[in-house]
C-alpha cells in the first residue's frame, strides 16, 4: 500500500507553534503568583479598538506595551494619530506574547482559545462587552479605569460625557416631530432600537427612522424601501472611499442621489460610530451640529 503524505505545516506556522509549546511548558502553576494589583500593570496590551481609545486617555504612555492594529487606522480609529506612536499587535497569542504583557484587553468576540491561553500564561485578560447604548459606553470607561487603577481619570471622562449629553438634551429634538434620521451603512445595513446607533441618534435629537419602522438590532434595509419612505436625514457611513468595496458602492447608488430633494444627505466617517468609548458622545454632538448646518439642497459632506 502507498503511504499517504502528511501535509507539513508552513515554516512560520511551525515556529509560532514551537514558541507557544515551549512557553506552555514553562508556565507557573496556578498558585505561584497573584499578578499585579490595579494600577501596577506596566505592560498593557489591547486587542480591542474601544480599549485602545480608552487607554490613550486613561493611562500614562509608558504603561502601554501595544495597541491593536486597528488603532492607527484613521478610517476606524478616532485617535489614529496618537495611536501611531505605539507598537501595534494582531490578536493571535503569538503576537500578543511578544510584548510580555501583564494585562490584555480583548472583546467578548475575541476567540476563547486566545484569551484562555493568555490566561494560562498568568496574564490578566479583560473581555469588554459590546455597548448597546451610551450608558454602556460610560460603564466601559469606569470599568477600564478601575482595572488599570485610574479611577479618578475615569470619573473625569465619565463626567465630561454626562456634561455633553446634558447639553444635547437641553437642545431638545430637531425640528418638529422630531426629525427622523437613518444611519445607512455598507450593503444597506441599518440599526434599529436596542443599538448604540439608536441611542446616538436619539441623543442628537433625532428619531431613529429604522426603529420607528419596527426594526430592532441590525438589519438590511432594502434600497427600494428607502426610496419609497426616506427619512428627514439620511446619514451615510463612509469607509475607504478611495478603495471602494461592493458594500460601499451601495452608498453611491444613483437612487440615493435621486431622493436628495426629499431628504438631507449627511456623510460621516465610520470611525465616528464603530467603537464604544468616552468619545462616542462626540458622534451625537457632531451629528447634531451637521444637521443644524445642513444646506437647503440636502447634501452635506463630512470634512
Amino acid at each position: 500500500m502507498r503511504q499517504r503524505k502528511t501535509k507539513r505545516q508552513p515554516a512560520a506556522g511551525r515556529a509560532a507553534t514551537w514558541v507557544v509549546t515551549c512557553a506552555l511548558a514553562m508556565l507557573p502553576s496556578a498558585g505561584d503568583s497573584t499578578g499585579p494589583a490595579p494600577g501596577e500593570y506596566t505592560r498593557i496590551v489591547s486587542i480591542n479598538l474601544a480599549a485602545d481609545e480608552l487607554l490613550l486617555d486613561l493611562v500614562d504612555p509608558e504603561r502601554i506595551a501595544a495597541l491593536s492594529r486597528l488603532a492607527s487606522d484613521p478610517e476606524l480609529s478616532r485617535l489614529a494619530d496618537r495611536a501611531a506612536a505605539f507598537p501595534s499587535t494582531g490578536n493571535t497569542v503569538e503576537e500578543v506574547l511578544r510584548f510580555e504583557p501583564d494585562l490584555v484587553f480583548a472583546s467578548q468576540f475575541t476567540s476563547r482559545n486566545v484569551t484562555g491561553l493568555l490566561e494560562r500564561f498568568g496574564i490578566e485578560v479583560v473581555r469588554l462587552p459590546a455597548a448597546r447604548n451610551l450608558r454602556d459606553c460610560r460603564e466601559l470607561v469606569l470599568t477600564v479605569a478601575a482595572v488599570v487603577g485610574e479611577t479618578e481619570r475615569g470619573e473625569q471622562l465619565a463626567a465630561e460625557m454626562d456634561r455633553r449629553l446634558a447639553e444635547l438634551n437641553r437642545k431638545g429634538g430637531l425640528g418638529t416631530g422630531p426629525a427622523t434620521a437613518l444611519v445607512y451603512g455598507h450593503s444597506g445595513y441599518v440599526q434599529g432600537r436596542d443599538t448604540l446607533i439608536h441611542d446616538i441618534l436619539e441623543s442628537a435629537g433625532f428619531r431613529n427612522h429604522a426603529a420607528a419602522l419596527g426594526i430592532a438590532g441590525e438589519a438590511v434595509f432594502p434600497l427600494e424601501r428607502l426610496v419609497l419612505n426616506p427619512p428627514d436625514f439620511l446619514v451615510l457611513l463612509t469607509y475607504h472611499e478611495r478603495d471602494p468595496t461592493l458594500g460601499a458602492m451601495h452608498l453611491r447608488h444613483r437612487a440615493l442621489r435621486g431622493i436628495a430633494d426629499r431628504t438631507h444627505i449627511i456623510e460621516i466617517p465610520l470611525s465616528w460610530t464603530i467603537t464604544a468609548s468616552h468619545l462616542t458622545v462626540d458622534a451625537a454632538a457632531r451629528l447634531r451640529e451637521k444637521a443644524e448646518k445642513a444646506p437647503g439642497d440636502g447634501t452635506e459632506a463630512a470634512p
